[in-house]
């Protein structure tokens, strides 16, 4: 993968954390712009509308929510732009978009090679879905999503990825049976 081309790296597989293209940490604590990353990142070059992030992020959201959000994505932009990815969170009305490759994304990273495991497998390739499926399980640090269990919207995401992950191990079991390591 090109990280110098990606710039950043958005990881949700475990801990969340936004690392920059030299593989240092970028700033990004506090739950709110954790939640801020994760919305953006599951989607990116996709607007989300200030109403989800809104919806998603605050509880009992105050009278000044809309400037908070407004606040939140300046600092987000702010920790990018340092990290050297300047330009990455873009207003889009009605909302934001985060402008990253969907591989720039760990979760996403890890779908596609999962699919492209089990194109493997299914063309006839174990040895093909094996390397794919080691290197997407590779990609998980921990609990997805587990530092923001809070935030509702991550629940579905959260196990939809668990799923998707004991299936990659099952992928990676059938496809070790088909090359005779039992």
């Amino acid at each position: 993968r090109d990280t110098a081309r990606i710039g950043v790296d958005y990881r949700l597989l475990g801990p969340v954390e936004v690392v920059s293209a030299t593989g240092a940490p970028l700033p990004v604590a506090g739950a709110k712009l954790q939640g801020l990353v994760v919305l953006l990142a599951l989607d990116p070059r996709s607007t989300v509308s200030s109403a989800r992030l809104i919806d998603a992020l605050y509880n009992d959201p105050p009278a000044t929510v809309e400037n908070a959000v407004q606040q939140l994505v300046s600092k987000l932009r702010r920790v990018l732009a340092e990290g050297g990815a300047p330009g990455r969170v873009v207003t889009r009305p009605p909302g934001y978009c985060l402008d990253e490759p969907r591989d720039a994304v760990d979760a996403l990273r890890f779908e596609r090679l999962v699919g492209d495991a089990r194109a493997a497998a299914g063309a006839g390739d174990p040895s093909r879905a094996v390397l794919l499926v080691e290197e997407a399980l590779g990609l998980w640090r921990g609990g997805v999503l587990a530092d923001l269990a809070d935030y509702g919207f991550t629940r579905p995401e959260a196990a939809r990825l668990e799923e998707l992950r004991l299936a990659a191990v099952e992928a990676r079991i059938e496809a070790d049976l088909a090359l005779g390591r039992h």
